[in-house]
C-alpha cells in the first residue's frame, strides 16, 4: 500500500522542506508533521505543496510532485541499451490517465519505463532545469 504524505516549502523558513499530512485551515496551507514527542502543523506556500508519488528509486529516495529526475530509456538487451537516449523530466500528475508521469522535450514517461533515474531538482528550486524540458 502506498504512502500519502506530502511536501511543501515552510512559510517562515523559505528555504526549508517539510513533510507530512497536508490540510488546508482558513486560508492558510499547513503540513502537519509527526515528531517523537508530539506532533505539530507548520504552514507552508500552497505553490510548493506536492504528493509522494509512490516512487523510491535507491539512488534518489522519495519522490514527490515537481521533482525534476534525470533518467535513461529501459533496455531489455545489449544493443538497445547502445541506442539508450538519456532525458530530463518533471513529475506531474495526469488526471486524463489518474497516476504520475514525467514529463520530457519528447514525451510522457511512467515510472516503470525509465533506468537508473537521479534526482536533479525540483521545479520551485531549480526552474532553469524546466528550460531542458519545454524548449523546442
Amino acid at each position: 500500500m502506498r504512502q500519502i504524505k506530502f511536501r511543501g516549502k515552510e512559510t517562515s523558513k523559505p528555504n526549508r522542506w517539510v513533510t507530512g499530512h497536508y490540510y488546508e485551515e482558513n486560508g492558510a496551507s499547513f503540513i502537519w508533521i509527526k515528531g517523537e514527542m508530539k506532533n505539530w502543523p507548520i504552514e507552508v506556500d500552497a505553490e510548493t505543496v506536492g504528493q509522494f508519488t509512490g516512487w523510491n528509486p535507491r539512488k534518489c529516495g522519495d519522490l514527490y510532485e515537481g521533482d525534476i529526475i534525470g533518467f535513461d530509456d529501459w533496455a531489455f538487451s545489449e544493443r538497445e541499451r547502445k541506442r539508450m537516449k538519456h532525458h530530463v523530466g518533471v513529475i506531474e500528475w495526469s488526471d486524463e490517465y489518474g497516476k504520475y508521469q514525467i514529463k520530457c522535450k519528447d514525451g510522457f514517461y511512467e515510472g516503470n519505463d525509465i533506468a537508473d533515474p537521479q534526482l536533479l531538482g525540483n521545479k520551485y528550486d531549480n526552474p532553469e532545469l524546466l528550460k531542458e524540458i519545454n524548449d523546442d
